[in-house]
């Protein structure tokens, strides 16, 4: 195509969205790699510490749009030490001495201080949008900062951050002249919001199609903001605790009628259940429903409030609905493509109230389903046989018994079979996570059937180093390898060090790896940094490093590709071999 002068391939690369793809075509000639260079402007780094800003900033000048993520995936289950590392401020400073035109950012399992949000806010004119997934370290100071310099601000997301500090007044600093926004989602945030400020922003948003809630706003106050937004499409309700005969309810209910837009039902923090029929006449339009923090509605009221939702194509909730309630689910919902059901009281020592009935009964309404995450407390080989047969479509498959290593309660024997059929029968099968009793018969089969599989979770299975080498032998396209509690050690873990070389990362915790086979893949792949974290203190990381303890078993190790080596705010309980 070189007969194309570079403005033709300059359009042509316009339609090309996906990361991989542009990769990809870069790789083509120079002429492609200098076209895709200055053309990209979305840019997605899944390990902060993969690469370093100032490349960033070299190979993508013209960037305007950044996804990073920091901390491990496994720090969602406090794996990851708190201290870890995944500043996102070496990042902001970068982008902002090099004058880059940052129009979005967002960041997952990041560090955010007050001050990388203030210097945010003032580095970047035409700064259009911020999503924070489970970061911490900031206040709403660092939200008042946002709020009052972001001029053109269109999406501001919080979601699942550790807020320090919860003063309400940070809403009061967007300008009287702001009416840009088009989404707000501060249902994370758990302290009192200003009432009057949050209204007035609503009512001058003539844009704003999302909006989620926290738990102080009270129901008359919703009532009002719904009836100054009745163009809102996604809506989280924060408390909804009120008597139906009230005067506040019978205005939720008259504003709620006007809401026709509403597509996206979530939040109900706390509740009412005998208030949930207000929102039934707009049921029949929603096609997504989150009630995964609905504790306070059970059984019967949840199943009334689906049985309207015909439309339903992804649907959140807790395993409190029951298996008789997911048969409704099942019967009710048939264009449902995503289900997540989670434990309702697993902290307080409960075992669960979701079996293999409520999925069998999920994959023979369903046949459209593609993504589940499953909370139960028992699993059969031969419900997830049915299940494969049922919807050989998943994309993404995570089932997770709460006691992680029960068998089949009718046989007794590992769940090897079933989730081998479940492998075999869905090709498209991109993401695996799989818990309950199994044996290296079940990673055999992952090996051999999962063609398509990129990231995989292990817990409390296997019985050899055999195991972990049928995975990584047989997956090609993995990305992403997390284990933990496994009888995995050196001989599968140095067996094919290349292999890391190709992946993003890989974790292992509670394995049977040592310190000297961390070193040996250190010293094979010069493009990979082995960390060793160790919270028991550093005087004993001394130790290791200076030849003792080879034969030691690691607590943790977190291995990545990188192209910049070593990171250089690792805290001393990290050692980077």
């Amino acid at each position: 195509m070189n007969y194309f002068p570079d403005e033709v391939i300059e359009h042509v690369f316009d339609f090309i969205t996906s990361h991989r793809d542009r990769n990809a075509i870069s790789l083509v000639c120079k002429s492609w790699y200098k076209i895709e260079r200055y053309s990209r402007q979305k840019v997605f780094i899944g390990n902060c510490y993969a690469i370093n800003p100032e490349r960033l900033i070299r190979r993508f000048p013209c960037l305007k749009s950044l996804t990073l993520k920091g901390k491990p995936h496994f720090a969602d289950f406090n794996l990851v030490p708190h201290d870890w590392g995944g500043f996102v401020h070496p990042w902001i400073e970068a982008l902002a001495r090099s004058r880059v035109g940052l129009e979005e950012l967002r960041l997952k399992r990041m560090v955010v201080s007050d001050e990388s949000l203030e210097l945010l806010s003032r580095s970047f004119a035409n700064f259009k949008s911020l999503v924070l997934i489970s970061c911490e370290g900031f206040t709403t100071d660092g939200l008042a900062a946002i709020a009052a310099n972001c001029r053109h601000l269109r999406e501001l997301d919080l979601q699942e951050n550790e807020v320090d500090d919860h003063r309400g007044q940070w809403l009061s600093c967007f300008p009287d002249s702001f009416t840009s926004l088009v989404s707000l989602n501060f249902a994370c945030l758990k302290g009192d919001i200003n009432l009057a400020a949050l209204e007035r922003l609503v009512a001058r948003s003539p844009d704003l199609k999302t909006l989620k809630l926290n738990r102080a706003i009270p129901l008359d106050a919703l009532a009002r903001i719904m009836m100054s937004a009745p163009q809102l499409v996604d809506l989280g309700v924060g408390s909804y605790v009120n008597d139906p005969a009230s005067e506040s309810y019978a205005n939720l209910k008259a504003a709620i009628r006007k809401c026709v837009s509403l597509r996206s039902l979530s939040g109900f923090l706390e509740s009412a259940p005998l208030c949930l029929p207000a929102f039934h006449p707009i049921c029949h339009n929603l096609i997504s429903l989150n009630l995964s923090y609905a504790a306070e509605i059970h059984g019967s009221y949840l199943i009334k409030l689906i049985q309207h939702c015909k439309k339903l194509r992804r649907l959140w909730i807790l395993d409190s609905i029951g298996d008789k309630g997911l048969a409704v689910v099942a019967s009710t919902c048939k264009e449902l493509e995503e289900l997540r059901v989670f434990p309702s009281d697993f902290l307080a020592g409960g075992d669960g109230a979701v079996t293999e009935e409520g999925l069998v009964a999920i994959s023979a309404g369903c046949p459209k389903l593609h993504s589940i995450l499953y909370f139960c407390k028992q699993m059969t080989n031969s419900a997830l046989i049915t299940v494969a047969k049922n919807c050989p479509n998943f994309i993404r498959f995570r089932l997770c018994i709460l006691d992680p290593t029960k068998p089949d309660p009718v046989t007794s024997q590992p769940l090897d079979k079933g989730f081998g059929a479940i492998v075999k029968a869905c090709k498209g099968l991109r993401r695996l996570s799989l818990s309950g009793l199994l044996t290296d018969q079940v990673f055999f089969y992952i090996g051999m059937y999962a063609e398509r599989l990129e990231m995989l979770s292990i817990a409390f299975a296997g019985d050899t180093d055999k195991g972990m080498l049928y995975v990584l032998n047989g997956c090609k396209r993995l990305r992403k390898l997390e284990i933990r509690d496994s009888p995995f050690g050196n001989a599968a873990l140095l067996a094919d060090v290349g292999k890391y070389e190709t992946m993003r990362s890989l974790w292992m915790s509670a394995c049977k790896v040592t310190l000297g086979g961390c070193k040996r893949v250190a010293r094979k792949a010069s493009r990979l940094n082995v960390e060793i974290i160790n919270e028991n203190g550093g005087n004993q990381m001394m130790e290791e490093q200076n030849g003792r303890g080879e034969g030691q078993k690691v607590e943790k190790m977190y291995l990545y590709r990188t192209v910049v080596g070593a990171r250089k705010d690792a805290p001393p309980f990290v050692w980077i071999l």
